[in-house]
């Protein structure tokens, strides 16, 4: 029996190991939101499940003027949990305002999609943003982008070779198959719950060949979902996730030499993952790569705290950094265009100390250098640990279109971060915070070019009960959104 010439080698468990750890670092994004689609619009029997695909979930909405009183069990994207204790808030100003937030998972690989937005009220900030399995937001509907007037919107992967129908008024093309949309509609004031609700209600998402009243593609492509487990997503399993969700994408050219080099262990799109068959060196090699992978993230990690990083655009900075897109889907999932909100994290005061609840913090905005934005800002703190959570307590999120704020004499505006209620004079101004670690994100909706360029410059976190500028930080990181 001969050999071919061109069949290649069979690769050694060190190669292994290396190829193992960047389709890993590759694969990420790709299993985490595998994870989120199979919960939340796949797995109907599971507690999380929202709506199945190509169906928008709208999360309750309620009345912003309480606060919730919870420490880690708050979500600024869920709904207020039943065993939640209402307390009335203490801050003065009126009636504060909040967002209403809905999803969808689109499925798009029989046929596209047609999206209708409702038109708004002129000047109400609403926006739908699209993540595709790369974590790649690739587009957006907003109003600042389309206006308040609505419209008709065909969502399609790049493999669709159809027409634009009549009616469109604008064509939005994934990368992917299936696609994240999350929705963010502005709620003004308590008195203006209902009509958000209106609006909720007036959205709609159908197939195209129900939208032209045609019968759509003969053959469907039917799909069998692998049941999504966490524990399994830590072991080689991972491999046979990652085959399942390429065959779901289209790999740009620039990738084939890598999807070759992924194909030597055994990754190849829609292909099965034999890990079971394996010998114990082989499996033992692609878990070493898996570790390899995940020290990498984490180095990652670590060399990003503390480091004030300029401003960029989330697909200039991920489209070909595997480890850095990796890191910011594990981090800031679902991150926004820097066009739409831009994120400001402060992790550390002066000397990289965790920010903690036992101390006091103060923000303060010099005159006239208020954040720059078309829309509002928010500052909000997280309750930090292990891996940071993103599920604050409502009592901890200030909203500059919800709160009256107080300047100071000379037009400064002062935030006090602190568990203790400030003296009358701050109260308006208070923003509370958890007993324990925690970071605070200052996020700019819709932000004004000098934002973007830099030009206008976030402020310090001060801890008043120091002295000197050793107790000064500027923030960690900016970030596109979270």
């Amino acid at each position: 029996m001969t050999t071919s010439c061109h069949q290649e080698r069979q690769p050694g468990e060190e190669e292994i190991t290396q190829i193992a750890k960047e389709a890993y670092i590759y694969g990420y994004p790709m299993i985490g939101l595998y994870g989120d689609m199979y919960i939340r619009a796949i797995d109907r029997d599971g507690r999380r499940f929202l709506k199945p695909f190509n169906e928008l979930a709208w999360r309750s909405i309620y009345d912003p003027v309480t606060v919730y009183k919870a420490e880690t069990v708050g979500n600024m994207d869920e709904e207020p949990l039943p065993d939640m204790e209402p307390v009335q808030t203490i801050r003065s100003g009126g009636a504060q305002s909040g967002m209403a937030y809905g999803s969808v998972w689109f499925d798009l690989k029989n046929e596209p999609c047609v999206l209708r937005v409702p038109g708004t009220l002129a000047g109400r900030y609403f926006s739908i943003q699209f993540v595709d399995l790369f974590s790649n937001t690739f587009d957006y509907i907003s109003n600042r982008r389309d206006g308040n007037r609505g419209g008709r919107y065909l969502i399609a992967s790049s493999s669709w070779k159809g027409q634009k129908p009549s009616g469109i008024d604008r064509f939005i093309k994934s990368r992917s198959s299936y696609v994240l949309g999350v929705f963010r509609i502005r709620i003004e004031s308590s008195g203006d719950l209902k009509n958000v609700e209106k609006l909720m209600s007036r959205f709609s998402i159908v197939p195209l060949s129900r939208y032209t009243g045609t019968t759509g593609q003969e053959k469907m492509t039917v799909v069998s979902y692998p049941a999504f487990s966490p524990e399994k997503a830590k072991t080689p399993e991972y491999f046979a996730y990652l085959n399942f969700m390429l065959q779901f994408c289209s790999i740009p050219q620039e990738e084939s030499d890598l999807m070759k080099r992924f194909a030597r262990i055994g990754i190849e799109p829609g292909k099965p993952f034999d890990y079971a068959s394996l010998s114990e060196t082989r499996k033992k090699a692609l878990i070493d790569g898996m570790a390899a992978g995940q020290t990498e993230l984490e180095a990652l990690a670590r060399a990003d705290s503390g480091k004030l990083n300029p401003v960029y655009k989330t697909e200039e900075k991920t489209e070909e950094n595997y480890p850095y897109r990796a890191y910011m889907a594990d981090r800031y999932p679902f991150g926004r265009s820097s066009e739409e909100m831009l994120a400001i994290v402060y992790e550390t005061e002066a000397g990289r100390k965790k920010l903690v609840g036992r101390n006091r913090y103060e923000l303060r905005f010099e005159k006239d250098r208020l954040p720059p934005v078309d829309a509002f800002w928010t500052l909000t703190v997280y309750s930090s640990g292990k891996k940071p959570s993103l599920k604050p307590n409502s009592a901890y999120i200030l909203n500059s279109a919800s709160q009256i704020l107080q300047l100071n004499e000379d037009g400064s505006l002062s935030i006090p971060l602190q568990q203790e209620i400030p003296e009358s004079l701050k109260r308006t101004n208070w923003l509370s915070v958890p007993s324990g670690p925690f970071f605070v994100l200052l996020q700019l909706y819709q932000p004004r070019e000098e934002a973007l360029k830099g030009i206008w410059s976030p402020p310090q976190l001060r801890n008043p009960d120091g002295a000197g500028a050793e107790n000064r930080a500027l923030p960690s990181v900016v970030v596109p959104g979270t």
